[in-house]
């Protein structure tokens, strides 16, 4: 997959193509527009040259029939070189007359000839001056060539203006670079900082935004976010409420069940004193469990009070696991253990045995959840290592199928009811202790797939 580009790289890169592309088109125009008023210059000079050039013949033409008037040949060349503006004009007798910087001109006795200088500066024309079927001569003109000082000034203007193009795009460039590089992420970190402080409901500065479509799309994350928190406060109210109410009701329906049938029997009664002591029993296990349900509500929003004391972990499972049995029996889930008999380390026992006890209930209820065709299985095993103690826990269930980070977060669950906080507050006893807990799939089970690495 390509790495993507910066806004940087793209302006620099907009701003090298819109460069080349200007310094091609300009260029064109001016080499286009050069050769287009060359030629125009070209044919002009050609027309000057020839304009009068009968009458000068009817000019020279005596001077070679009537020998007395070759004297005024000299005058005559002059005035029309001078009312010509021409840079020289003569009479030559042949091509060994004609200067050196003219090779490629070459008489003819049948017509006009026109031709340039070597350097392209001057043109020439080279014309007979004959009588009927005599040739006394040639007239040679030169005439400065306008077009090559042309298309020189047209190359130093387009210099000229390519530099002044250059330092337009330098500094429109830098512009740039300098809003992409510095002022629109400026902005966006405060746009940032802002959606964080509406989020977490606490009280944001005035964030002024540099771009009017940054305020713009401010807004409509402030209507997003103000939709997505009532949306999200009444869901997790009734989520919280459903899962504390379903959660309290199991152990709560056994005290009344309890208190009800003691209700029945008449006072004084031996069966009365039974039901009382199992009343009595049933208030000892299930008040502390509605105590944990409340106490692991409130964990959800605040720090994990832990007290480390060197224990045993192979107890503190057995602990759980006694806790859990009936859950296991009750769902028809096989509970596999694998641990030495003693895994001594330093550890919160009391808080430690609420994560072992939300893991394996999460565990026996994905396992009860397979198909009845599937064996219904959790394993866990206790590892001990170098400086750390390994805890995992495996079932045959569904596993996740989303990341399994996500799993640590409130309010994300896959049951029915429930708040999601069990492995959240799993998580936070685990930090506590300095541990690490990963949630994954189980390559061995199919299933979800917790580890627990705990400090020895």
């Amino acid at each position: 997959m390509n790495e993507a580009k910066s806004l940087k790289q793209k302006v620099s890169e907009i701003s090298i193509y819109s460069f080349i592309c200007m310094t091609v088109i300009m260029f064109t125009c001016f080499m286009l527009y050069s050769m287009k008023k060359n030629k125009i210059t070209e044919a002009q000079i050609k027309a000057d040259l020839s304009l009068n050039l009968r009458n000068q013949m009817n000019q020279f033409l005596p001077s070679y029939l009537l020998p007395e008037q070759q004297q005024g040949m000299g005058l005559i060349l002059s005035k029309i070189k001078a009312d010509e503006g021409l840079e020289d004009i003569k009479i030559i007798q042949s091509q060994k007359d004609i200067p050196s910087n003219y090779e490629n001109c070459r008489p003819s006795d049948k017509s006009n000839v026109i031709c340039p200088s070597n350097d392209l500066s001057l043109t020439a024309l080279v014309a007979p001056l004959q009588e009927t079927n005599n040739v006394y001569g040639y007239i040679f003109k030169t005439k400065k060539n306008a077009s090559a000082a042309n298309l020189e000034g047209a190359i130093q203007f387009a210099g000229v203006a390519l530099l002044i193009i250059a330092i337009a795009f330098i500094a429109i460039y830098l512009r740039l670079t300098r809003m992409v590089a510095k002022t629109l992420p400026n902005s966006m970190d405060q746009l940032v900082k802002w959606i964080e402080s509406e989020i977490e409901g606490k009280q944001s500065d005035c964030v002024q935004l540099q771009f009017k479509e940054l305020e713009e799309l401010k807004v409509k994350i402030a209507e997003v976010i103000e939709r997505a928190n009532k949306s999200r406060d009444q869901a997790v109210i009734g989520q919280v409420t459903s899962g504390i109410m379903h959660d309290i009701k199991t152990p709560l329906q056994s005290i009344v069940t309890a208190v009800h049938l003691v209700s029945e029997q008449e006072e004084n009664s031996s069966k009365r004193a039974r039901r009382l002591e199992n009343l009595f029993t049933m208030c000892m296990n299930n008040i502390p469990l509605i105590g944990e349900i409340i106490e692991t509500t409130l964990d959800g929003n605040r720090k994990i009070q832990i007290t480390k004391s060197k224990s045993n972990l192979r107890e503190t499972l057995e602990t759980s696991l006694l806790h859990t049995r009936e859950l296991s029996r009750l769902r028809n889930v096989t509970v596999e253990v694998n641990a030495p008999s003693e895994v001594m380390a330093t550890y919160d026992s009391l808080q430690f045995i609420r994560v072992v006890n939300n893991l394996l209930k999460n565990g026996i209820e994905a396992a009860s959840e397979a198909a009845n065709d599937c064996p219904r299985r959790v394993k866990v095993s206790l590892i001990p290592e170098d400086t750390n103690i390994k805890l995992t826990i495996e079932d045959s269930g569904s596993g996740f199928n989303v990341s399994p980070d996500k799993a640590f977060r409130a309010f994300r669950t896959t049951k029915t009811r429930g708040t999601g906080l069990g492995l959240l507050i799993s998580k936070k006893i685990v930090e506590a202790h300095n541990g690490v807990i990963m949630a994954s799939n189980s390559s061995e089970f199919g299933g979800a797939k917790m580890e627990v690495v705990l400090p020895t």
